[in-house]
């Protein structure tokens, strides 16, 4: 009766572990087939590697994913942003910057079970680099072209000073006129160049330094008076002595007027001096 008992006791204890067994086989399979349905929801993404932008610098990039994902460029901020069709495509706008030849963008797609972002390349449309090209070129050449002609506008402004201040010393440059032309219209030829030949026949110091000269130019050593203003430079360098004979190089000051010693108002012709 007791072994009979002790049988029954065992087979109950087989029966159970087999009832076990299977029921934790079967929760083992239902985790892989969740983990299986997971992955499998994480959505496709197929775009080509590079596209190229049209002439107004917008590139289509078209492509495929799963069914009525979501697919946007970049984070979808500022980036285009759209929903694939029932079969799954798609396509998506993207504005390259005319300075870039080229960009590297992401491209996600993603959905409640994942996502997934692949790079592709946007190149700038072949046109729109020719005519930057073209249009850099221009302005490097315009801007050369500035550049040259303010360099010969400043080489010809110097080289025309240096000329004036060697001719200020080349006699060559002084011409002569007459005394009747310089005694009545001496006003009309202020600022010109003039050469006069004669005798001094005053020479007073001035105050604020350099010297007024009275100097004949007529034949009688008397006659044809011009006045002279020499500076300090040239005084200092070279003082003038009554009766000097010279010729002085200047330039036209107009008709000068002063006192004589009667009182009388006396007006002749003057010249500032360059050199002597």
């Amino acid at each position: 009766m007791k072994k009979i008992a002790l049988i029954g006791v065992t087979m109950l204890t087989a029966i159970s572990l087999a009832a076990c067994s299977p029921s934790s086989n079967s929760g083992s399979k239902n985790s892989g087939e969740k983990s299986t349905t997971e992955s499998s929801n994480k959505p496709t993404l197929e775009i080509p590697v590079s596209v190229v932008a049209d002439g107004s610098k917008t590139a289509a990039i078209t492509g495929k994913t799963t069914p009525n994902t979501k697919v946007q460029i970049g984070y979808g901020i500022i980036g285009d942003k759209v929903t694939s069709d029932k079969e799954g495509n798609f396509t998506l706008k993207y504005e390259i910057d005319e300075a870039n030849d080229q960009d590297t963008i992401e491209v996600t797609a993603k959905n409640d079970g994942g996502k997934t972002t692949k790079e592709i390349t946007i190149k700038q449309n072949p046109e729109v680099i020719k005519k930057k090209e073209a249009d850099a070129k221009a302005k490097a050449d315009a801007e050369a072209k500035a550049k040259a002609d303010e360099e010969a506008k400043a080489k010809a402004a110097a080289d025309a000073k240096a000329k004036e201040e060697a001719d200020k010393t080349n006699p060559a440059t002084y011409p002569t006129s007459t005394y009747d032309e310089m005694a009545r219209n001496g006003n009309s030829h202020a600022g010109e160049k003039l050469q006069i030949t004669g005798k001094v026949i005053q020479a007073q110091d001035r105050d604020s330094g350099g010297a007024m000269l009275r100097v004949a130019t007529g034949a009688d050593g008397y006659d044809d008076i011009y006045m002279v203003q020499i500076d300090s430079d040239n005084w200092n360098k070279h003082r003038l002595l009554e009766d000097d004979q010279i010729t002085i190089y200047g330039n036209v000051y107009g008709l000068y007027s002063y006192s004589s010693t009667l009182g009388g108002k006396i007006t002749v012709p003057a010249l500032i001096a360059v050199f002597y």
